[in-house]
Parts: structure tokens; C-alpha cells; sequence
């Protein structure tokens, strides 16, 4: 693989800690991820590198089984920090700073709400990390209904083409939705019901309390 840069938005959060960086790591125990490769994160809280350090090992490291403390300490320290707010044009030249300029790879991860995409967007196009050597991943929901969303769309194309642009969404990993599968498939109402002809759309819900 070649030298790359991960640049994560909303590194402080749920998702990154519980999700994401358990990941990475898992990543680079098994080999997939060079060692020359760079993790910036960033968030909004007030942090110094190693103190985002520390916070790792107390709410990521967790959610690693069989974690080890070698590889642990070899991961980490490819990873810097920097607080940074996505309103503000400034603070994506001091993120541009921190990329390795020769890097040929530069994978940038929205783990933040979907009213961030567009101006984060315009932002690191305005610093000129929108060439083809960026990769941008939007972190479900991708807006609130249809129209917020096509128009998040719209606005992102603006700064990044269709192949710069990875859209994902883990609940579709989860087994509620994994099992409708096997739902239609041997449930003798469902089997007969939902099909092209007949089902328009399926709309399912999930209320987070």
C-alpha cells in the first residue's frame, strides 16, 4: 500500500472511539496499514496531543479484544491531533500543515453531523485538499429527508467528483437489517408481498432514546 494520510473529523467522538479507531488499529495488527501512514484527528475539544492520547486508551482502547500493548503504543504513535473548527477557513490551513505533502493518498472521514458536510467541504477545497489524491467518507445520516440530502449532494459536488466521494452507513450492518433478508425469504407472507411489483418503498426506523 502506498503512504497515505487518514484524516478523521469528530475524532473525540462516540462513533471514532467505540467504532473507528478499534478498526484502524485492527487494521494495522494485521498488516494492511503501512507503517508509514498518518492519522490525524481532530475535534473540537481542547487538546494537546498526548492528553487525546490518553483519552484513547481510556474509551478506545476498550473495545479492542485481545488488544496488544506493543502494537497499541506502535499505532498511536502515528497519530497526531489538532482542534479544529469545520466553520473555519483558518483552521484548515493548519490541517493542510500537518499532511505530509508527498502523500499520495489522503482519506479524509466525516464522523460528524451532516450540517457540517458542506462548509468542511468548501473549506478544504478553498486550502486545496480537493485534488485527485483526496477521498472524502460521509458517516450516515447523510442529511434529514430527500431534499436535505440531494442537497448536500449538490453542494459537495461542487469541490469533489463523484469518484472522490465514499457515502456509508453501518446501520446497514446491523442484524435488524441484515434479518430482512431472511425475513423475505422464508416467511411465506413477505416472500409473496415484497416484490418490485408490488412494494414501492420500505421505510424503517430506529428511534435512538
Amino acid at each position: 500500500m502506498q503512504s497515505f494520510d487518514f484524516i478523521l473529523f469528530g475524532a473525540t467522538g462516540d462513533l471514532a472511539m467505540r467504532k473507528i479507531f478499534p478498526s484502524l488499529y485492527q487494521a494495522y495488527a494485521d498488516g494492511f496499514l503501512p507503517h508509514i501512514g498518518k492519522v490525524i484527528a481532530t475535534g473540537r475539544s481542547l487538546l494537546n496531543v498526548d492528553e487525546f492520547k490518553d483519552k484513547m486508551s481510556h474509551k478506545s482502547k476498550i473495545h479492542i479484544k485481545n488488544c496488544d500493548d506493543k502494537k497499541w503504543e506502535e499505532f498511536t504513535h502515528n497519530i497526531d491531533y489538532l482542534s479544529i473548527n469545520l466553520n473555519e477557513t483558518k483552521d484548515f490551513e493548519l490541517l493542510k500543515e500537518k499532511i505530509n505533502s508527498e502523500s499520495k493518498n489522503i482519506v479524509i472521514y466525516f464522523s460528524v453531523s451532516p450540517e457540517f458536510f458542506i462548509k468542511a467541504c468548501k473549506n478544504l477545497a478553498s486550502v486545496g485538499l480537493n485534488d485527485e489524491r483526496v477521498k472524502i467518507i460521509l458517516e450516515k445520516p447523510l442529511g434529514m429527508d430527500l431534499k436535505s440530502c440531494q442537497a448536500i449532494n449538490n453542494e459537495i459536488a461542487q469541490y469533489y467528483n463523484e469518484k472522490q466521494i465514499y457515502r456509508i452507513d453501518h446501520y446497514l450492518g446491523k442484524e435488524s437489517i441484515q434479518n430482512l433478508l431472511i425475513l423475505r425469504r422464508f416467511n411465506p407472507i413477505f416472500t409473496s408481498l415484497w416484490k418490485k411489483i408490488i412494494l414501492i418503498m420500505l421505510k424503517l426506523a430506529f428511534l435512538k432514546l
